[in-house]
Order: C-alpha cells, then structure tokens, then sequence
C-alpha cells in the first residue's frame, strides 16, 4: 500500500498481507507493507505480513517542490528548496504487528536539490516477528542536492530473531545527515545472530550521526548500530 503526499491520515484496525509465491515464507520482492508519505499521520492497530519492508516512511514527492502545493504535494506552509519545506514528518505508528518482513525503514532517502528529509517519527508498541532487519534507515544513491533525517524514536518494542536490530547504509556519492535517533525500552529475542563491527570500504562523500542513543533497563536493549561509516563512534550510548 503506497500512500503519497498524505495530510491529516489515520489508518487503523486493518490487515495487511503480501501473498506468498510458491511455497509459504516466500514473498515476492519490493512488496513492502505500507510505505507513507506526507504529514500528520497516525497509523494504529495494523497486522502487516511482507516480503518487504513492513512499513517504510518515504520523503514527500519531490514534484510538490515546484508545484502548487493546493494541488500536487504537501505544502508545508511554504513551497522553496530549503530544508524542512516539503518534509515526511510527524507520524506515529504504533500497536503494529509485523511478520515476516524487512521491518521498519527510514527511506529510501535520496539526495535532492530541494533536500529530502523526515523528521519526528515516532514508532510504539511495534511487534515484529521473524524480520529479516528491525530498524532501518536507507539513503541512495546520487550526485546533487542532499537529504535529512531527524527526531525519529522507537519505543516499547519488541523484535524476535532479527539480525541486525537496528542498521543503517551510505552508498557513494548518497549525502545524509541523521540525527537524533532515540531506542526506548526496546526489546530484542535475538538468535542466531552474528554482530560484526566491520566498516565497509565504500565511503559515501557526506553521511554523519549524530545524539545516536539508548535507554537500557534490565533485559530491555537496543541493540549496536551497523554504518558503514564510523562504526565504533555512533554506538549507542547509555543514558540511564
């Protein structure tokens, strides 16, 4: 389910499923959940089964950067190319059961003149079963402009068998900017899992982290962050 350029949206109390291919387990690719776009949504009470992303926040359309924002695109109280004109933001997504999926993801976020970006992102209560990753934020590749990813909290979650928990990935020439990304009293069943803290040689010329934490109460964790930049400098930091 694809949802472009929303305002004002509240999806709750439905089922989601991809149909498998031949055999159950297997699902087709680019078959994601639920991918949204646009601003004030509240997403509640949802069952998603994917062979893809489960849910995936998406920055607006970048058309509505040139357009009337009456008529194309989300006008976020002005139309322009500085950060923040046209942003995927403020949304909460919670009471969500995911199975099967690539979880949760940030993107993709590719570089644009007019800066893609989202920001105040909030996920609760999001149980995910059997993901392939928990939390992930995606940029993309390109050569101009850049993109932002900000405020963005998980909360009260649980993910069984998933490996890594939480990961993010740089492509060459991709610019982002992330930054205050915030794990809650987030649970993880972890099994089978191999961590590595092995930088990738591929370097993309902009792509910073910054106020990466976690609040860690007895079995509740969040796990590493894997980048492909800085790897030891952005894991998370205690702050009980």
């Amino acid at each position: 389910m694809d949802f472009v350029d929303m305002l004002d949206m509240h999806i709750h109390h439905i089922e989601v499923r991809v149909d498998p291919m031949n055999e159950p387990g297997k699902h087709p690719l680019n078959a994601d959940g639920m991918d949204l776009r646009g601003k004030n949504i509240l997403v509640e009470d949802v069952v998603i089964e994917s062979g893809d992303d489960g849910i995936s926040i998406k920055p607006t359309n970048s058309l509505g950067h040139q357009q009337n924002c009456s008529v194309v695109g989300v006008c976020f109280d002005e139309v322009g190319y500085e950060p923040y004109t046209n942003c995927s933001q403020d949304m909460v997504i919670r009471n969500a059961w995911i199975i099967n999926s690539y979880g949760i993801a940030i993107g993709s976020i590719p570089p644009d003149p007019a800066v893609n970006c989202i920001k105040n992102i909030t996920f609760e209560n999001i149980s995910e079963y059997y993901p392939l990753r928990g939390f992930y934020i995606k940029t993309n590749p390109g050569f101009e402009g850049s993109g932002i990813v900000d405020g963005i909290t998980v909360s009260k979650s649980i993910r069984a068998s998933v490996r890594p928990s939480i990961r993010s990935t740089a492509r060459p020439s991709a610019r982002s900017f992330v930054s205050s990304i915030v794990c809650l009293f987030v649970r993880l069943f972890v099994r089978q899992f191999i961590r590595s803290n092995v930088c990738s040689s591929v370097r993309p010329s902009i792509h910073s982290f910054v106020s990466v934490r976690r609040t860690s109460v007895r079995s509740f964790v969040c796990s590493f962050i894997r980048t492909s930049v800085r790897c030891p400098s952005i894991r998370p930091k205690r702050t009980d």
